[in-house]
């Protein structure tokens, strides 16, 4: 805040995070980083960032799950996104190229969906991992699920992207087609 008064700064990046299961995905970090937005969007002329946290691990449905309903939450509300912290960022070489890529396809696909739509969209994603916020699924490390020398995922990454797009897809969310 002293940044905005003081200094007069063009930009603000917030870090809204559960203490509990440090991750920006939580369903009262979403409604923060959801009424933060429109906030500062509403009545401020910042550029404002959201930094992504996830509880899950790289190679997990729940991974890409927490991803979309913070990017959405992000997104709708008027702020930009940076994936940042995947696996509460506490375990090493628990972050792929693909989350900050599902990252950017989610918010380039959310980019002007009413809120109210947007809303119905959170609810549905934490529908899926909300239970499992405590007891998150680790997934797997950097060099098990990202091929460094062909420089993508996996086959088994890859088919775990697929799957979570088709359900974007089913939940009215349209993502670039794997390739």
């Amino acid at each position: 805040m002293m940044g905005l008064l003081t200094y007069q700064s063009s930009w603000l990046l917030p870090f809204t995070i559960h203490l509990r299961y440090v991750a920006s995905s939580s369903r009262d970090m979403l409604w923060v980083i959801s009424t933060m937005g429109q906030a500062i969007s509403r009545n401020t002329h910042l550029l404002s960032l959201n930094l992504n946290y996830t509880t899950a691990g790289p190679c997990t449905p729940m991974c890409l799950y927490e991803t979309s309903a913070s990017v959405t939450a992000a997104v709708t509300a008027g702020l930009s996104i940076e994936s940042l912290g995947v696996a509460t960022n506490k375990h090493e070489d628990r972050t792929t190229p693909v989350e900050p890529r599902i990252s950017a396809e989610v918010g380039h696909a959310v980019a002007g969906m009413k809120r109210s739509d947007a809303n119905e969209l959170v609810k549905r994603l934490l529908a899926k991992y909300e239970s499992k916020l405590s007891e998150p699924p680790l997934g797997k490390g950097l060099y098990e699920c990202w091929d460094a020398e062909a420089r993508k995922p996996t086959k088994e990454y890859r088919a775990v992207i697929k799957r979570f797009k088709t359900e974007m897809k089913a939940l009215g969310l349209e993502l670039k087609p794997e390739t």
